[in-house]
Order: C-alpha cells, then sequence, then structure tokens
C-alpha cells in the first residue's frame, strides 16, 4: 500500500516543517559546518523538485564522509521511500535510530515503511512510541492513523484523523484519508461528507473529485460519477487517475471502444501504469478480442508482478486461447506468490484437468474445498473468499503502479548494465588492476593510459581491437588488455547483430539480440584464463554477464558476489546481481542489492524496485 492512496504523503507540510527545521537548526558558522550546509541544501532542493535519485546520489557523496549524519540519512531515507525503495529507505532510519533513538520523525517514517513492508504490526510499534513521545502532535496522530489504516482498524484511523482535523480543519490529506476510512468503514454518509468538505475547502485540487467519483462509481451513480471526473479533468486534463475513472464509467455505460481509448491515452501518459493495462485487458476480454487482452495482462504483470488479480485473469485470457500450459504457469506464479488464493487453486485444477493432469487436478480442488472451508470458519482473509470477483475492472489502486511521475524517465530496470570497456584516458575507481599502465613517454606513442573502464563508459575513446594489439605488441604489459578486448569482442559478436560496426567491433548503439541459444563457452574459458593470470573486478563482472548468457546464474551470482568483495562499491555489480536473485527466486537478497544499486548511483534500479520487490510501486 503506497500512502498517497490515503492522501498521506511525505510531501505534506508535516514532512517539510521537519526537514527545513532540523536543517536550520544544524546550520554553522564554521567552515567545516559550510560543507555540511552545502551538500544537505543541495540534496533539500533536489528533493523539494521531485528529483529524488538526484539528492540520492548528492547525499552518497556527503554520506561517504559522515556516514552519521541524522539529517543526511533522514533526507535519504525521504527520497528512497518516494522511490519505493522501503528497504533502503528503512536501512537508513535504522542506522539513524541506532544514533539517536528518540528522533520522532525517523520512528514515524520507519513505522510507515515497516508497514509497506507487509509488517503493519511491527510498523505501529514505532508509530506508538512517536506517539508517546510527542502526544500533543496533530502531525504525529496522522501518521499513526495511517498505520491503523494498513492494520484496517479504520475506527482508530478515524479518530486519529479527526485530531489532525480539529488542529488543522483545512488538512486534505487527513480529510481524504477520513473519508475513505469511513467509507470502508460502512459510513457512507459521513465519507461522503469529507470528500465534499474537501472539495470545498480545495476548489483548485482533482484529488477529492477523483475520491467523490470513486465513490459515487463504487455505489452505481454513474451519472455523479461522470460528473465529478469532468470536474477532475477540468482541473488536471492529465490526470491519470481521472481518466481511469473516466475509462470505467464507460466501460460500465457499455462504451467499450470508448473506455479502450481512453485507457491508451492513460497509458500514453504514464506507461508503467499497470492499473491502466489491466483494465483495458478486461474491456479487451469483453470483447472476446483475447490475444490484446492476453497482452496486456502480460504488459501489466511486468510492471506489477505480484498482482494476483493481473496473474488470475492473465490465465482466463490464456485459457480462452486454448493455451492450457501458460495458464497453468500463471496461476502457479499467483499461488506462489499468494498461498490462500482459493480461486487460484479451482482454476487451476480445471486447467490441469483439461491437460488430462488428473491427479495434480484433484490436489488443486482438495486445496480449494480446504481453503473454503477455513475462510467460512474465520481463519482466512479475503483472498480466499469464493464469492469474490477478480475479473472485474479496478477503481483503487491496492497493488497496482499507477506510473509514478519520479520514475517515468529513467532507464528501464529490467535488462543487465553493459560489458566493462577498455578505453584510453578518463578516471577510474579502482585502482588496484595490474593491468592498468601508463605508458613512458616515446616519440611514437607519447605518454598514454590504459585500462577497463566501469560499465557502458561513454565519455572515454576506446581503441579498436587491432591498434590495441599493435600497442601491445610494442609492450607486453598491455597484453592483458588486449586478451581482455578480445573476449569482450567475441561476446558482442555472439550476443547483437551489429546494423553499425567498425573493425569488426560492434557498435554501441543499434544493438538487435540474437535470439538462439548460443554457446559462450569459448569466451568464457578466455575470462576464466585471463582472471588466474590478472585478477579483477572487472573481469568477474564481465565473466558473470556471460555466464548469465550462458543461462548459468548461479555461477554468475557466485562471480558477482567476488566482484563486490573486491570492491564494495560496485554498483554496476550490485544491480545485475540483484536482477540474477530475482531470476533465482531470492527476493528479499535481490531487492537490498537493487536498493545498494541505487544507493549508489544506478538510475534504472529504482524502476526495477518497483516493479519487482514486496514493498516497491
Amino acid at each position: 500500500m503506497q500512502l498517497e492512496q490515503y492522501g498521506g504523503s511525505v510531501r505534506s507540510p508535516l514532512f517539510s516543517i521537519l526537514l527545513l527545521v532540523l536543517l536550520l537548526a544544524c546550520v554553522r558558522v564554521a567552515d567545516a559546518q559550510l560543507d555540511r550546509y552545502y551538500y544537505l541544501r543541495r540534496a533539500h532542493e533536489a528533493y523539494q523538485d521531485k528529483r529524488y535519485t538526484e539528492a540520492i546520489v548528492t547525499l552518497r557523496d556527503y554520506l561517504d564522509y559522515r556516514p552519521d549524519d541524522r539529517i543526511g540519512l533522514y533526507l535519504r531515507a525521504l527520497c528512497k521511500y518516494q522511490l519505493g525503495d522501503h528497504r533502503g529507505a528503512k536501512r537508513d532510519l535504522d542506522r539513524l535510530l541506532g544514533r539517536h533513538p528518540f528522533a520522532v520523525d525517523a520512528l514515524m517514517l520507519r513505522g510507515i515503511v515497516t508497514g509497506e513492508l507487509g509488517a503493519p504490526g511491527e510498523g505501529m510499534k514505532d508509530l506508538q512510541q512517536g506517539v508517546e513521545l510527542r502526544p500533543s502532535s496533530a502531525g504525529i496522530r496522522f501518521m499513526r492513523g495511517i498505520g491503523y489504516f494498513m492494520l484496517k482498524d479504520y475506527p482508530s484511523a478515524i479518530a486519529d484523523f479527526s485530531v489532525q482535523l480539529e488542529h488543522e480543519p483545512q488538512h486534505l490529506n487527513a480529510r481524504l484519508n477520513r473519508g475513505t476510512a469511513y467509507l470502508l468503514h460502512g459510513d457512507t454518509l459521513s465519507a461522503r461528507r469529507d470528500y465534499l468538505d474537501a472539495i470545498i475547502a480545495h476548489p483548485f485540487d482533482p484529488s477529492p473529485h477523483i475520491h467523490l467519483a470513486r465513490f459515487y462509481y463504487v455505489g452505481q451513480h454513474m451519472d455523479s460519477a461522470r460528473q465529478q471526473v469532468d470536474e477532475a479533468l477540468e482541473l488536471d486534463p492529465q490526470s491519470a487517475q481521472a481518466l481511469i475513472m473516466r475509462a470505467l464509467i464507460q466501460g460500465s455505460g457499455g462504451q467499450l471502444r470508448g473506455a479502450v481509448e481512453t485507457l491508451t491515452q492513460v497509458i500514453a501518459l504514464t506507461p508503467q501504469n499497470s492499473m491502466a493495462y489491466y483494465n483495458r485487458g478486461q474491456l479487451y476480454m469483453q470483447l472476446k478480442e483475447y490475444r490484446l487482452a492476453a497482452r496486456d495482462y502480460e504488459a501489466a504483470s511486468r510492471i506489477s508482478p505480484r498482482n494476483i488479480f493481473i496473474r488470475y485473469n492473465l490465465a482466463l485470457a490464456h485459457l480462452a486461447l486454448g493455451q492450457l500450459a501458460l495458464a497453468d504457469r500463471s496461476l502457479s506464479v499467483a499461488l506462489a506468490i499468494c498461498p490462500e488464493f482459493t480461486l487460484g487453486y479451482g482454476l487451476r485444477a480445471e486447467v490441469r484437468l483439461g491437460q488430462g493432469r488428473r491427479r495434480e487436478a484433484k490436489r488443486d480442488y482438495d486445496a480449494s474445498r480446504r481453503l473454503a472451508g477455513r475462510y467460512r470458519r474465520g481463519e482466512l482473509g479475503d483472498l480466499s473468499d469464493t464469492g469474490k470477483r477478480y475479473d472485474v475492472l479496478m477503481a483503487f489502486e491496492e497493488g497496482f503502479s499507477t506510473g509514478q511521475k519520479a520514475l517515468e524517465n529513467e532507464p528501464a530496470g529490467d535488462r543487465p548494465l553493459p560489458l566493462a570497456r577498455i578505453v584510453e584516458g578518463g578516471e577510474q575507481d579502482y585502482e588496484e588492476w595490474v593491468p592498468i599502465r601508463y605508458l613512458p613517454d616515446s616519440t611514437q606513442l607519447g605518454r598514454l593510459r590504459m585500462a577497463i573502464e566501469h560499465p557502458g563508459e561513454g565519455g572515454a575513446h576506446s581503441p579498436t581491437r587491432l591498434a590495441l594489439e599493435s600497442l601491445a605488441e610494442q609492450n607486453p604489459l598491455l597484453r592483458p588488455l588486449a586478451s581482455y578486448r578480445r573476449a569482450v569482442e567475441s561476446i558482442d559478436r555472439l550476443r547483437y547483430a551489429a546494423v553499425d560496426s567498425q573493425d569488426g567491433i560492434a557498435a554501441r548503439q543499434g544493438y538487435k539480440p540474437i535470439a538462439t541459444n548460443t554457446d559462450y563457452s569459448r569466451p568464457i574459458a578466455q575470462l576464466e584464463q585471463l582472471q588466474v593470470a590478472t585478477p579483477s573486478p572487472y573481469i568477474d563482472y564481465t565473466l558473470a554477464t556471460a555466464y548469465y548468457l550462458q543461462r548459468q546464474p548461479e555461477r554468475a551470482e557466485e562471480l558477482l558476489t567476488r566482484a563486490i568483495a573486491s570492491w564494495p562499491n560496485f554498483a554496476e555489480a550490485y544491480f545485475n546481481r540483484g536482477l540474477i536473485r530475482l531470476l533465482l527466486e531470492k527476493e528479499e537478497q535481490a531487492c537490498q542489492d537493487l536498493s545498494r544499486a541505487g544507493e549508489l548511483g544506478i538510475r534504472q534500479a529504482y524502476r526495477a524496485i518497483a516493479s519487482s520487490c514486496r514493498g516497491g510501486r
């Protein structure tokens, strides 16, 4: 669950005030403090502008020097939270609270983050402690209300939101939060009153109109819902949430093609909006365009891979297409995510019966009946309810990505980073590998620096293979570099069909992956020999990529672990190991790696976290 769903956000005035007070309180005139002020102010400005990755990179440099700075850790945790990196945020908050156990702002944020990671009960301990430390703070009560909301203790949430509203009647987030809590508690009149009050208090904000539109949509008051959507879109014509509501209203009114067009517009605005893909898939199912539906469900599942609504409907689409094996796979993934998903067992039993797998089908039927019985006895939650429908249009975002704007321009997070390259000149963080050479001055070559650079480094010149081998003939110290270059070139030649190349070396741009089972054993052998002769984390990194391409992820993970042990700040290695650990179903370790990669400056790590980590967006 995301704070933004309930209106409560760390972009709220509460957090801005806390941050500003902390920032200004710690500024000193001494020169040593001026540097601190520069870094913190620069990071704070980036945070306010929603440039979260930039703020994290700035704070990385500062926290390398002062790793226990209270404001730096808190601000970085805020940025990570906004990017969906709840594990990374909790890591920073744990460190901060280890030194400052009564830092109330950090306690409250950790309570929310812990709840987002699936442990709202544990998070509530921090929230309760924060209230005990500042019992008169309405803002602290507001944060605890969000914790109660996560626990589905709606009466307690309503009480805490009411305290905030007594202190600040114009507080939009508290008003919308309380309205939603009333709605989920069954008090529709109070919910409607809060939404209307929010519209009156904030006439130029589309959020209250969207909340009220959902209220009317769920109650089947389509004309009123349509009116509120129109009001929201007049205030913000590109509001993805309002456009999704318009599509749902169109779909419910039988305007299926119009709804598809509206959702296509949403996807163009927010390409990472899994809710839009899911709902468009539902419309395609109603139109009996099953292939298009399956395609949209696939796209939605890549963005929100742990959403069982998407997995279940993807199985229905495959079933409609007669693709029983694919339907079985989708349901198996859903059941691995949620073993209490009763309808998933029932549908998989039908699929396996159609495949002739009678014994397995019977086991699934038995599991379905057993879970249904436990649900009737009150032992299990809603996911075991056989009366609940999962093949419907969705108006609420829980479990979906809504295409967070902070991630829209980030690189894709589902593919490993490139191989390390040999370049002339430039700087390199890891300076202990033997083949980094400064050639002596000569009339022919001048002073030349050769090194293996960061993966994907594009700023320096990369010598051709023939030029490097010519240099290696003149200076034997460069032979390991020439050998490395040949191995990398072999991998590129096997991996890509180059549409633009020079001197037989695949170009950096214009790659077209070759969709065949390719044998990388020869360049792997070359790199293994080179690693024995001249150990380097860069060679481990590139060798891991080769093993990954060879479909040996366990060996790739081992090599990346060794590279990280040699160079603890090897950001690209953390990122690739995170992706490989996702393949190996080591989710917690993978997400920790991706969090560390993002902290070290790999921007696409946050998109990978958003799509693949529980507690991520």
